[in-house]
């Protein structure tokens, strides 16, 4: 499927989406442009309703045009999906959650972008889970908040697509010995060599250090969130790899969600250069190894997971006990200073096989 604008086009999807009239010259161009390329559906990524310039009536206006994009492309069976976002309190202003659901396929939520260079403090990307030190306010940046939230309000679970990022988020600190989670940074921050976006490093960037730089970076597990970090010096990054995407995936499946999507695949190991036997595209088999193993599960009241045994050599040595350093004991007498972009892939038991083979295919180009 198609997906249509993104994060600087709110205001112009504000604009279409304000009448009847725009809103049918759009869907008459989205059926045109579907036809002509043999496209299965539409993605709609507007990023954000009432948000970044929109107007209030946003919300409301945004129901009209998923219900008439439904009955428009009913005839032609094409699938419709929204890609939304996770903040709880841009999803307040800017989704009535219950009647998009029943009009959409699924609901692609981007679930990253949590924290960033613009905090002046780091975080990571996309926690699992909040920490109990955090600030109330931001006890709900994290993947299992904004979750509990569209299903509170009522979204279908089997409707829910989990974002996943293949990119982490980096930072400068302040004080190099200042250096765990919400420790104060500077504006600036680390770009990557092929992405060449302050603040951002595609995973790619990132495992090529880990490799090229080996012994140069420390690594380290937060336990509560459930993710990765890393530091030199002054140099923090705080992204996703096998272990903590698998921890997602399977969270996912406990919850009975419709699946999980990815920004970005471009932003994986595409040419395995972080892989002493080139393995190609670890985050992808890493998602596809947590569907397998777990396609005959059914959901269930979801414990908090611990890091799993994954044998894959690219990435077992990287977090083995014995070379990371617990994190509570790595950010232990410091002081105190606790302080939202993909394809999905459908995890339901009929079609988690069909998945498998898609992300082993790509696994193996």
């Amino acid at each position: 499927s198609r997906s249509a604008a993104g994060r600087k086009v709110s205001t112009k999807y504000s604009a279409m989406a304000m009448s009847r009239a725009s809103r049918k010259k759009f869907i008459d161009s989205a059926i045109a442009f579907i036809q002509h390329h043999r496209l299965d559906g539409l993605d709609l990524d507007w990023e954000y309703p009432a948000n970044r310039g929109g107007a209030p009536e946003d919300k409301e206006n945004f129901v009209y045009l998923v219900k008439e994009l439904r009955e428009a492309f009913r005839p032609y069976g094409w699938m419709l999906t929204a890609a939304v976002a996770a903040g709880k309190s841009t999803i307040d202003t800017a989704y009535d959650i219950d009647d998009l659901a029943n009009s959409l396929d699924f609901l692609h939520i981007m679930a990253y972008d949590y924290h960033g260079k613009w905090d002046r403090r780091t975080g990571h990307n996309a926690p699992l889970y909040s920490r109990e030190d955090e600030p109330e306010e931001e006890k709900m940046l994290n993947v299992a908040s904004t979750l509990k939230v569209y299903l509170d309000e009522g979204a279908p679970p089997e409707k829910l697509v989990l974002g996943l990022g293949f990119y982490g988020r980096t930072f400068n600190l302040a004080d190099p010995q200042e250096n765990g989670i919400a420790a104060t940074t500077l504006t600036t921050a680390l770009a990557g060599p092929y992405t060449k976006e302050e603040g951002f490093m595609g995973y790619n960037e990132i495992c090529e250090k880990q490799t090229t730089e080996k012994g140069l970076w420390t690594l380290v597990w937060q336990k509560t969130h459930q993710v990765p970090y890393m530091i030199r010096d002054n140099m923090w990054i705080g992204y996703d790899d096998p272990i903590s995407v698998s921890l997602k995936v399977a969270y996912a499946q406990k919850l009975g969600l419709g699946g999980v999507m990815a920004w970005a695949i471009d932003t994986d190991d595409f040419q395995g250069v972080c892989s002493d036997t080139r393995m190609k595209y670890p985050l992808l088999r890493a998602i596809n190894k947590a569907l397998t193993a777990n396609m005959n599960e059914r959901p269930s009241e979801t414990p908090r997971p611990t890091k799993p045994s994954l044998d894959d050599d690219d990435f077992d040595d990287r977090f083995d006990d014995s070379n990371t350093l617990d994190s509570r004991e790595h950010e232990s007498g410091r002081p105190s200073r606790v302080g939202g972009r993909g394809g999905s892939a459908v995890a339901t038991p009929t079609v988690t096989v069909l998945l498998a083979l898609l992300l082993t295919s790509l696994a193996a180009r």
